[in-house]
């Protein structure tokens, strides 16, 4: 598909149940992805490129429930939404994603069972740092439940801009220890949060068993009371 004069694909192949692959060339200027690919429950592979020189682009839902989805293509967008955007993707491993940006990401990896490693959610030119410029991570890895490793190959990742981390990492419980400690490591203030009151480790989804672990390392326990968690 050549669809380099649109802007608007929301929906364009939402419940295409029969869909397998899809290849596209000369994607540009999108700013609504809306749904794209919602419920495309038997697409495994889409290949090409997609590109935006505009910001505010709204990404929310586009892979939903794409259960057999493995390859998507490159997206290179400024997104202001991206919530529910993978969710259910059951299959899917690596996400290549540029987006330096982005409001909302709540439940954006959800139920995304394959994923071992953040690094691998986040490749290509995009690394676990970017993470830092986003806002809303609340359930962002909810169920994620093989995901293990949170800082690949040398990758570096903060919470500087978060503003809500609810759950962002409930039912992850085969974390590594050392995953466990650097999230603890990066929390950002307490009063940076939508909700500052909800301060103990719990907030952000893990679980007694995983708090547990965290709570014996004076230099995590020492970090995270600066920052106002208990």
């Amino acid at each position: 598909y050549q669809l380099n004069n649109i802007n608007d694909m929301s929906s364009i192949f939402s419940q295409c149940q029969n869909l397998n692959s899809v290849h596209f060339s000369n994607i540009y200027n999108l700013t609504n992805l809306h749904k794209a690919f919602s419920n495309c429950t038997n697409l495994q592979k889409i290949s090409g490129t997609a590109y935006n020189t505009a910001k505010n682009v709204d990404c929310s839902y586009m892979f939903q429930n794409c259960y057999n989805l493995i390859n998507t293509l490159p997206l290179h967008l400024q997104i202001e939404n991206a919530s529910h955007m993978y969710e259910n993707c059951y299959n899917i491993e690596v996400m290549a994603m540029t987006s330096s940006y982005i409001n909302d990401a709540s439940y954006m990896y959800a139920n995304c069972k394959s994923i071992t490693s953040l690094g691998k959610v986040i490749s290509g030119d995009l690394d676990g740092r970017y993470i830092g410029t986003w806002n809303n991570l609340s359930y962002l890895f909810y169920n994620c439940i093989n995901l293990k490793y949170v800082n690949h190959s040398g990758s570096t990742f903060n919470f500087d801009h978060a503003t809500d981390m609810t759950n962002m990492f409930l039912n992850c419980n085969n974390l590594t220890a050392d995953s466990l400690n650097q999230i603890v490591n990066k929390l950002p203030p307490i009063n940076q949060l939508n909700n500052p009151f909800t301060n103990t480790l719990s907030y952000i989804g893990f679980s007694d068993f995983q708090i547990y672990n965290v709570i014996f390392n004076s230099k995590v326990t020492n970090i995270a009371k600066n920052n106002g968690w208990n």
